[in-house]
């Protein structure tokens, strides 16, 4: 009941006429077009509907990350913040500008992940473009550690690395990838020690954090 196209037959054989075979021949192919078309149509619909669906799931799931990202840097912040406020006064000046690191840090973090959301045509590339500097991932890991003790269940942590493990590495990325290892065995794990160990191996610096 619905006009999807027009087979149109022409014969330039002079006193040529169609007659009611030629009519049901092509009746024939115009049933068989019609129904390769509806099918065609039917699968690019169900392609969109899954297009969408794909769509869909990638923005949950990119809010879910975005959000978890962005809550560790902010529960850093917002703790020293909270601490420095209330107990300012009782903090050695140490204290303080070891607090006041670990909030720019917190910052730095959060700008480097708003930037990403900001540009996402990088992710489209081949590759994510590195910042590398050299680094000492033990000295890392311990400062991780340190600023993980003011946090609850954060005296259960435990370092196992001996400097220096020094390499070549992007330590925005390398940051964003121990916070948030630790906060899952702190989040996941409610009682034993979280072991924050890394180790030199021929080529390799390799880093883990173990919990119970």
């Amino acid at each position: 009941g619905r006009l999807l196209g027009v087979i149109s037959a022409v014969d330039q054989r002079a006193g040529r006429t169609f007659d009611e075979s030629d009519l049901g021949l092509l009746e024939l192919f115009a049933d068989q077009a019609a129904v390769a078309i509806e099918h065609a149509r039917l699968v690019d619909e169900a392609s969109s509907v899954e297009a969408l669906r794909e769509i869909s799931r990638l923005k949950t799931e990119l809010l879910s990350t975005v959000s978890h990202e962005l809550r560790t840097p902010l529960t850093l912040i917002h703790g020293y913040a909270e601490l420095l406020s209330v107990r300012a006064h009782q903090l050695s000046p140490d204290d303080v500008a070891m607090m006041a690191d670990e909030v720019l840090l917190g910052s730095r973090t959060m700008i480097r992940l708003v930037d990403d959301l900001l540009d996402f045509s990088r992710l489209d590339g081949p590759r994510v473009r590195l910042d590398r500097t050299r680094v000492d991932i033990a000295d890392l890991l311990r400062r991780h550690v340190q600023s993980w003790r003011g946090q609850v269940g954060g005296d259960r942590l435990k370092l196992d690395a001996e400097p220096p493990l020094e390499t070549y590495a992007d330590v925005a990325r390398l940051d964003q990838v121990i916070r948030n290892l630790i906060s899952n065995a702190l989040n996941h794990a409610s009682t034993g020690e979280i072991i924050v160990r890394a180790r030199q191996e021929p080529g390799w610096i390799w880093f883990e954090v173990e919990d119970q």
